[in-house]
């Protein structure tokens, strides 16, 4: 499934170290636990890793 297809991401990043590289975090949670998926596409779009990785923006008082 292509990148463009997917839902809306809660975060896109670019950095000037990584040209070409675009970081995208989608929020989500399992047992209780906020969680972040997060891609990282190389300029064609491919994915070139995925991770995930705690939320530590989270207001766990919500």
């Amino acid at each position: 499934m292509c990148a463009k297809c997917w839902a809306s991401q809660a975060k896109v990043s670019q950095f000037a170290l990584k040209p070409g590289e675009t970081h995208w975090d989608w929020r989500f949670s399992t047992n209780n636990q906020a969680k972040m998926f997060n891609v990282i596409f190389n300029a064609d779009w491919r994915v070139q890793s995925t991770a995930i990785t705690e939320d530590t923006h989270h207001d766990s008082k919500r």
